[in-house]
């Protein structure tokens, strides 16, 4: 491990990475939790322009600005040029800023080229959400080795779940170097959805759209997924809303033509398929937490929707976020047309099937992730051992419900926050029937 070091100022200067929607989701509450804790950090958000505007606004949601940015052209072009040009920006970055701490999170090319940065000036680097892994270096592509890159190069890794701890010591990282945080999007889930009631206002989906109506929320981006894949998801999507006069389908349309020209030219036009732009975080939230079912490709939709107690299908061949589905929150099916329908369908017409779906402990994060890693910065800073075993993060038992036990209590809307879990305890199941933002009935 590299030292900590020595000769800091009282306060260690971080600088907390984020250039994509995701990251900034996942890291404010670090940001937050780290300006909260005292006089021991000073932070500095630096953005590097990745996702640009919905990345600003997703750090608007949390009350967050950056205080820097990279001076560099929005990011385009062949993936080599954009992570050479990433990686070059953050090297004149950190000679200029010279942070005690670089912190970086995911598997993005920002992520990639901020840790590789950071590696080759000689700062230590801590890495949120370390040792995921699918297994497979094409999927998710490039994301993969981005993240086994990061993990390279990191001092601290802060893996989420104790698979994603696993996965480090296999390869030979020792337990006292990767404590298990748990998942800061939990953390984030829980700041918003108490602030925020899941109104459509902003979503593109109207009130009256969903009466009588599931809603479905699709998004699909990934570029493995480009060509005959993406055009058999929406083949089968076609289909399904051909088949039920009472779903609708929200899809929120990302930007590459590559996405947009199929998903315009097969889906565009039909009143049920809502095609929308880019959503900023809130309303994105909102459909989230409205719809009866979540088909995504999306690594970070993966953990939304179960922490959102939302069941959801993924739509890829692999996943380096397993734990969902090994606690029968998700599925991983793949984009065969006709499996898609399937599945669709039995979720729609089998309430049993939908239920052991809705209701199951959230395997992603308890609320205390952000907590944890101040904890684990302090004590890495004072050179004591990272987290004590009894504070880590650890996957709780699956929780069962039935109808009627759901049906006992009736939340108030201030408190419906729509999550899964609880930062004290994990023990809140969802029933499925709502529609609206005040019926999703809650087991205490």
């Amino acid at each position: 491990m590299q030292k900590i070091p020595s000769g800091a100022p009282s306060a260690l200067r971080c600088d907390i990475i984020v250039g994509t929607r995701p990251e900034a989701i996942k890291l404010a509450p670090v940001v937050k939790a780290l300006r909260e804790s005292g006089d021991d950090f000073l932070v500095r958000v630096v953005t590097s322009g990745q996702h640009g505007e919905i990345c600003r606004s997703a750090l608007t949601a949390f009350g967050l600005t950056s205080d820097s940015a990279l001076d560099i052209e929005p990011i385009s072009g062949s993936l080599a040029d954009s992570a050479g040009d990433v990686l070059r920006a953050f090297g004149r970055h950190f000679a200029d800023s010279r942070p005690d701490l670089i912190l970086v999170q995911g598997d993005t090319t920002t992520a990639m080229a901020a840790a590789l940065a950071g590696f080759y000036a000689q700062i230590p680097v801590a890495h949120v959400e370390a040792g995921l892994r699918s297994g497979d270096l094409a999927n998710p592509f490039p994301e993969e080795a981005n993240r086994q890159i990061i993990d390279a190069v990191s001092t601290i890794l802060l893996p989420p779940t104790p698979q994603a701890q696993a996965n480090l010591l296999q390869v030979g990282f020792t337990a006292e170097r990767c404590p298990v945080t748990g998942n800061t999007v939990v953390d984030a889930l829980q700041l918003l959805c108490a602030t925020h009631a899941p109104v459509l206002d902003g979503s593109g989906v109207e009130e009256t759209e969903l009466d009588g109506r599931r809603l479905i929320l699709l998004t699909t981006h990934r570029r493995e997924s480009w060509g005959g894949d993406l055009e058999a998801i929406c083949s089968a999507i076609h289909e399904i809303v051909q088949r039920r006069a009472n779903v609708i389908v929200a899809l929120p349309v990302h930007p590459n033509p590559n996405v947009q020209r199929p998903v315009c030219q097969l889906l565009g036009g039909h009143p049920r398929i809502k095609l929308l732009p880019p959503l900023n975080y809130i309303p994105f939230l909102a459909l989230m937490r409205r719809a009866y079912l979540i088909l995504t490709d999306s690594g970070g939709v993966q953990e939304e929707a179960p922490s959102l107690g939302v069941p959801v299908l993924v739509l890829r061949k692999t996943t380096e976020r397993p734990e969902a589905a090994e606690a029968g929150l998700a599925r991983i099916i793949g984009t065969d047309r006709n499996a898609i329908v399937e599945h669709v369908e039995e979720l729609l017409e089998d309430e049993q099937a939908y239920r052991q779906m809705a209701t199951a402990i959230n395997p992603y994060g308890d609320g205390l992730a952000s907590e944890r890693i101040v904890e684990v910065l302090r004590n890495w800073r004072a050179g004591r051992p990272l987290l004590a075993e009894e504070r880590s993060f650890s996957r709780r038992l699956r929780l069962t419900t039935t109808p009627q036990d759901s049906q006992k209590r009736l939340p108030t809307v201030a408190k419906d926050i729509g999550l899964f879990s609880d930062a004290k305890r994990m023990s809140r199941a969802v029933w499925p029937h709502a529609a609206s933002a005040t019926t999703k009935p809650i087991v205490p």
